[in-house]
């Protein structure tokens, strides 16, 4: 239901055009879903790729959207890995890698400051546009042509979320409270903003990690590099993104593609 109210939130999402015409007609709908019903795709996955084509911002024509579609059900789902890797063992380094820097900061930053998130419960998963788009260098599953996928475009970047259910979300949000006292500077300004967001939204962004140090760099640029060392194609170790969301809103929406691990 969020996701649908959402859909004509003013210079956000709308289900038109400039003209006032349907983004998608009837007919490249039915022919998504088909896809989705012939491969045995759950309709909520398909639902989000739907919701993320009527973003303003990033408006995807019906013919890209289909192809889109098509290779989220028979290249990402199938490889069970988003683009950017190769092979499997590469984003299992890269799930392991980017998991354990996150603790490692978060571990750090109770010990400094005062909070402990060590009971607090949340997933790692894969989400935004390396979901349906490809980098050359990506591998496709046996039998599937990559002629068929010549126009797909490429990432602009790799983002991952890390969901939390309501009690953990609060529970995250309280331990960073208790950070904030002992904070000075900018770490002390960026904790203050990103719970004030909160207030509203039900996410939380990583810019708060940039200000607190860990070793010898940020933990921002920690967790960063940490997945960067196992990308393929990716321009910097700043095209990795991530935020903080709370399970069942839009940011955690479908479709998400588990971390995988050794």
């Amino acid at each position: 239901m969020e996701r649908l109210l959402s859909l004509e939130k003013p210079n956000t999402f709308s289900s038109v055009g400039l003209l006032g015409m349907p983004r998608h007609n009837p007919e490249v709908l039915a022919e998504v879903m088909q896809m989705a019903y012939d491969s045995s795709t759950p309709a909520s996955e398909i639902a989000g790729l739907i919701h993320i084509s009527y973003r303003n911002r990033k408006l995807i024509e019906s013919e890209e959207f289909i192809l889109r579609v098509k290779y989220y059900i028979n290249v990402t789902k199938v490889r069970k890995y988003v683009a950017g890797f190769a092979p499997m063992e590469n984003y299992q380094d890269f799930c392991t890698d980017v998991k354990d820097n996150f603790n490692k900061a978060l571990a750090q930053m109770g010990e400094k400051l005062g909070g402990d998130f060590r009971s607090i419960e949340y997933e790692f998963y894969m989400q935004g546009s390396a979901v349906w788009k490809r980098y050359p260098t990506d591998p496709f599953p046996e039998g599937v042509d990559p002629n068929d996928y010549t126009e797909l475009p490429a990432p602009g970047d790799v983002e991952f979320a890390i969901i939390m259910d309501s009690e953990n979300f609060d529970a995250f949000i309280r331990e960073l409270d208790k950070c904030k006292v002992k904070a000075t500077g900018r770490l002390k300004d960026k904790i203050k903003t990103t719970i004030k967001y909160t207030e509203k939204n039900n996410e939380i962004g990583n810019s708060f990690l940039k200000y607190f140090k860990v070793d010898d760099t940020d933990a921002l640029s920690m967790i960063q590099n940490a997945g960067f060392t196992h990308l393929t194609g990716v321009a910097s170790s700043k095209k990795i993104g991530f935020k903080i969301f709370k399970s069942g809103t839009i940011g955690a929406l479908e479709p998400l593609i588990p971390f995988k691990y050794k």
